[in-house]
């Protein structure tokens, strides 16, 4: 049965195509040492409507790809070998390009 959807207070409702489709193009990268985990929210993500997912199993390979581009959101593991999730965010934290890069810790 569809859902009804409440237009009045869809945030969504409210922004062009182009806004919408900017969103959903967003650069996302999932940082987890778990594969099923990665795989688990890289799906969430792209049943969502999302498209630009990368991964990284740890926290160093996360900042060795931000270095070559920086993403739009990290959603981050705090437990990991290598650099801790708390490292990385030090690490984000510390440098200008990074600094205001929305960070979801899972």
């Amino acid at each position: 049965m569809p859902q009804h959807v409440d237009k009045k207070n869809n945030p969504m409702a409210k922004i062009s195509a182009k806004e919408h489709d900017s969103i959903f193009a967003a650069k996302i990268l999932v940082v987890d040492d778990s594969a099923l985990i990665r795989e688990l929210i890289g799906a969430c993500l792209l049943s969502a409507g999302y498209s630009n997912i990368q991964y990284s199993k740890d926290g160093q390979e996360a900042l060795n790809s931000v270095e070559r581009e920086v993403p739009d959101l990290i959603i981050l593991d705090l437990e990991m070998p290598v650099m801790d999730g708390f490292q990385v965010c030090k690490a984000l934290r510390s440098k200008p390009e990074t600094r205001n890069v929305p960070i979801l810790i899972q």
